[in-house]
């Protein structure tokens, strides 16, 4: 049994086998659904993946997102982001248990991750958080929790746990264009903010561990930082 499933929300319609009907009568339904007529409303600027990211004079590659989504049963909110993810060009993967979702972070590192905080039935949202964080691929991912309500904010426990952990909030709407826009608001927000802060440490760390003489100048070539073995 895989450790996360990687897929999107079956479609609940009700289509007749394409091998009696037509192309165009076999894709009707899908055409005339409220679902269907949503989706065709998203930008087609976000189809294509984004993979450079200017940062300052440099330019650099960015892998497609993917983003692990913690959900114990599916449900509409699950099936709202695994639409999102699609229409995005996300990768998404879904974890049913805890166990299963650290596993599949650790081994794909995702950008971003989704939990399920509106039921403490099914599994602890703040342990799986706190264990998550305690690894060390987790220095740059953002961390989201689904939420029934925002007053669930103002209890002083649950505002001390979403501070200490960096969890952010996503108060629980199923709706498709609400769940696209917030994928998308991470992606150019937080996520891009996290990808340089990685870019950054990198090439620190390059200079750091470098025995050859490294100068970086700005464009007036006055010496910004240099590697030890240069002084």
């Amino acid at each position: 049994m895989p450790l996360c499933q990687s897929r999107t929300p079956s479609r609940h319609l009700s289509l007749k086998s394409a091998a009696t009907l037509s192309s165009q009568e076999a894709q009707r339904p899908l055409r005339d659904s409220a679902l269907w007529q949503v989706t065709q409303h998203f930008p087609p600027f976000w189809d294509a993946a984004v993979t450079d990211v200017q940062f300052g004079p440099m330019r650099l590659h960015q892998d497609q997102l993917q983003v692990l989504l913690v959900f114990a049963k599916e449900d509409n909110q699950s099936n709202g982001f695994c639409w999102a993810c699609e229409k995005a060009g996300f990768r998404c993967n879904i974890a049913r248990t805890p166990e299963s979702a650290l596993e599949c972070f650790l081994d794909k590192q995702h950008e971003i991750i989704i939990i399920d905080h509106r039921h403490s039935r099914y599994f602890d949202a703040e342990a799986l958080c706190r264990s998550i964080r305690t690894t060390k691929a987790s220095a740059n991912t953002v961390i989201i929790g689904v939420v029934r309500s925002i007053s669930l904010l103002t209890e002083k426990s649950t505002a001390e746990i979403f501070l200490t952990f960096r969890l952010q909030r996503y108060v629980e709407n199923s709706n498709i264009m609400a769940c696209y826009n917030e994928l998308i608001q991470l992606e150019f927000g937080e996520v891009r903010a996290q990808f340089k802060l990685r870019a950054c440490n990198s090439i620190f760390t390059a200079l750091e561990k470098s025995q050859e003489a490294i100068e970086i100048t700005s464009e007036d070539h006055v010496i910004q930082v240099c590697s030890p073995y240069f002084c």
